[in-house]
């Protein structure tokens, strides 16, 4: 122990110069304020005082990494690949609120969609560019989900699914769906 010049008594950890000193329990972050407080006139600051405010300043920080981890489902992958008249898998999974990139690989000698009429959903971003005259059978209402490749090609969508259940996906092309070219999607609770 050293005594300072106004008096204060300093412990051993406080005594050593900062290049002999370990952090007391591993925490880089009370060694952090030690340089900084030491360093620049250790401005009044007790032993207690510092080590209460590395806790507030742990607790904080752990807090605020963990809210914005738990907040985000990871991201996740589908591959499907469209032949005649087939969807390979036909079934797929994805948790509800993961950000989910589909894939459509289309090896076939026609062209091939997989669409969703109805899946709730926040967010929709297009990878490919729209295909030219891609034809899709009559549909009363416009698809939710919709990603469309020509023979040879791939096309991807983004999307973030918001609600558990199963969903029904098809090949929009005329007659396609009918030979077979169908499967599900379903989402899972987080």
């Amino acid at each position: 122990m050293r005594r300072t010049s106004d008096g204060r008594i300093l412990g051993e950890y406080q005594s050593q110069s900062l290049w002999e000193r370990t952090p007391p329990n591993g925490l880089l972050t009370q060694d952090l304020m030690w340089i900084y407080f030491v360093g620049f006139g250790n401005l009044g600051m007790t032993e207690d005082r510092m080590n209460r405010l590395a806790l507030i300043w742990g607790v904080a920080g752990l807090a605020l990494g963990a809210s914005g981890c738990a907040n985000r489902p990871p991201a996740v992958e589908l591959a499907v690949v469209a032949r005649e008249f087939e969807f390979a898998p036909s079934t797929i999974e994805a948790p509800a609120g993961s950000a989910v990139t589909l894939t459509l690989q289309n090896l076939g000698q026609l062209e091939h969609d997989l669409t969703i009429q109805e899946i709730p959903m926040e967010t929709v971003s297009i990878a490919s560019t729209p295909m030219a005259g891609h034809e899709m059978a009559d549909a009363e209402q416009a698809p939710q989900l919709h990603v469309a490749a020509m023979m040879g090609q791939t096309a991807a969508v983004t999307f973030t699914p918001t609600k558990p259940g199963t969903y029904e996906f098809s090949c929009s092309v005329p007659g396609h769906k009918e030979a077979g070219m169908a499967g599900t999607l379903t989402i899972s609770t987080p």
